[in-house]
């Protein structure tokens, strides 16, 4: 029996591998990837009539098992009762794009990229630092910008802002705008520790970029900020059913941090491969996440949280008046 009620979004783990270490990045590595039988699963029970509005990559670096994605869209044609009518999103670092994934994403237009990018070349791989040395965070973009930039699917770049580059917001959103990017998701890194210091010079940064993009706009540019667009309950994470690589199902994508990890059997809702519909997770998880992450996160950490979080939410309140 299908569920009447659409999921605005399904989000797939499709791998826990990443081949990058970055410093502020709280999602779990393991050598642990979802398997072709969890993701059929997953697809026949979620894709069901009617299906979600989004199925989004996760990981990991999804690429990593970028034979899976490929199968998601061969899998969905089949399943699905109206397949062109299902989006997708994929958030990559970037390091694996190569000339046949771009022809993919040129191919499949209901697929949105978007790309986690810092800034200029020193602040990227001042945090962001491949596993393989001799490898640089930033050297894919020189190479492959253009190519992104004309994808019918390019979204936005996740240009996340840690406490070591917080007196530079200004100065990377600058680089990235003469680099052709209009379209930008603004991330303080979360779950980090932060000193006043490093919050007042995120909090300066951040209303630069408001001053120029009121200006941008007044001039008749266009720019697109996805911060407008999301409000979560917890600082980065998203809700919605979230599958693991496993066939686990959680309501949040918050179970690939460690803290939460450690947990996982008190959060799923079941497991796919035991599923006919998603009428069968509607039950709520033994420990509400709400809770959790007040036993979970140390107070200082949730503290640096919830006051980079506060500084971001005064930046998209006057970004709604312009």
């Amino acid at each position: 029996m299908a569920s009447a009620t659409p999921l605005s979004e399904l989000g797939l783990i499709l791998s826990y591998r990443c081949n990058m270490r970055c410093r502020y990045c709280p999602v779990f590595k393991k050598p642990e990837n979802m398997s072709l039988e969890v993701l059929e699963k997953a697809l026949e029970v979620f894709c069901q009539e009617p299906p979600p509005e989004q199925l989004r990559f996760f990981g990991g670096d999804p690429l990593l098992s970028f034979d899976l994605v490929r199968e998601t869209f061969r899998l969905t044609n089949e399943i699905c009762p109206d397949p062109e009518q299902l989006n997708f999103e994929l958030t990559t670092n970037g390091l694996l794009l190569d000339d046949e994934i771009l022809e993919f994403f040129h191919k499949e237009t209901r697929l949105g990229v978007v790309i986690s990018l810092d800034g200029c070349r020193e602040d990227q791989e001042l945090n962001r630092r491949p596993i393989h040395d001799g490898d640089g965070s930033f050297d894919f973009w020189p190479h492959y910008h253009h190519s992104l930039l004309s994808l019918p699917g390019f979204r936005w770049v996740n240009m996340v802002i840690a406490p070591n580059t917080a007196a530079n917001v200004f100065e990377n959103f600058s680089f990235l705008v003469r680099e052709g990017l209009r379209s930008f998701n603004f991330l303080p890194a979360f779950y980090q520790p932060w000193e006043a210091s490093q919050l007042h010079d995120l909090e300066h940064g951040l209303s630069l970029v408001a001053s120029f993009l009121e200006r941008a706009l007044r001039n008749g540019n266009t720019f697109f900020i996805r911060n407008l667009d999301v409000n979560l309950p917890h600082p980065l994470y998203r809700t919605g059913r979230t599958v693991d690589t496993d066939g686990e199902v959680f309501d949040s994508d918050i179970i690939v941090t460690e803290p939460f990890m450690s947990h996982r059997e008190r959060f799923s809702l079941g497991n796919v491969l035991n599923a006919h519909s998603p009428d069968d997770f509607f039950d709520a998880p033994e420990w509400s996440w709400d809770d959790a992450h007040e036993a979970l996160i140390a107070p200082d950490i949730r503290k640096a949280t919830a006051q980079a979080d506060e500084i971001l939410g005064r930046f998209v309140e006057r970004l709604k008046t312009i």
